[in-house]
C-alpha cells in the first residue's frame, strides 16, 4: 500500500503521479504569476485615472490558495482570479455605479490588450460578474470589480444587471493584496 502512494504525489522527475498529472509545471506557474502581476501593474493605475479613485487588486480563488488544476482539455483554459478594489468613502454623495466600474475595468484591459504580448482576447460583452483577459498558453484572468470601503473593511461586487451585491469577510479575506 505504502508503494501506491507515489501514484498519487511523488517528488521524483520519473514519475507520473496524480499530483503532478493535475497541476501546473512550474514554467506554467511562472507564465501565469508573471503575467497577472503585469496587468495588476498596469491597470491598477490605469483604472485611478479613470476613475479618480484609489485602486487595490487582490489575486484570489484557486491560483491563491495553490489548489489551481489543469483544464480537462485542450480547449479548456486556467482560471486566474485578479480582484479590482475601488476605494470611496460610503457617505459620499455621487458614487458611481456598478455597470461604471465594469465599464472602466472592460475599457482598462481593452488597452492592456493592445499592449501585452502574452494576452490574445478580452471576451465582450464582460460576464455577469467580471471581465475576462485571455491569454496564450492556456489560461485567463477574470476580473472582478468591486467597491471597498477602508474604514469599515467592507466590499461589494459590481453586477452587470443586478446591482451590488454584498461580500462575505470568508468570501474575500481569500485574497491576496498585491497593490
Amino acid at each position: 500500500m505504502g508503494q501506491a502512494g507515489n501514484l498519487f504525489h511523488s517528488s521524483s522527475l520519473e514519475s507520473a503521479s496524480l499530483h503532478s498529472r493535475i497541476t501546473p509545471t512550474q514554467e506554467q506557474r511562472s507564465f501565469l504569476q508573471v503575467n497577472w502581476r503585469a496587468m495588476a501593474d498596469a491597470v491598477a493605475p490605469r483604472l485611478n485615472e479613470l476613475s479618480g479613485m484609489p485602486v487595490k487588486t487582490w489575486i484570489q480563488g484557486s491560483y491563491k490558495f495553490g489548489t489551481l488544476i489543469k483544464p480537462l482539455s485542450i480547449r479548456e483554459e486556467y482560471d486566474v482570479d485578479l480582484g479590482v478594489y475601488f476605494c470611496w468613502d460610503d457617505e459620499e454623495t455621487a458614487t458611481p455605479a456598478p455597470e461604471q466600474l465594469k465599464r472602466w475595468v472592460q475599457v482598462a484591459l481593452t488597452e492592456y490588450l493592445d499592449e501585452c504580448d502574452a494576452a490574445k482576447s478580452i471576451s465582450t460583452p464582460p460576464k455577469e460578474r467580471c471581465s475576462r483577459l485571455n491569454y496564450t498558453k492556456q489560461f485567463h484572468i477574470d476580473v472582478p470589480s468591486y467597491h471597498l470601503h477602508e474604514q469599515s473593511d467592507k466590499r461589494r461586487l459590481a453586477t452587470e444587471s443586478k446591482g451590488w451585491r454584498a461580500v462575505t469577510r470568508r468570501q474575500y479575506t481569500s485574497g491576496s493584496k498585491t497593490k
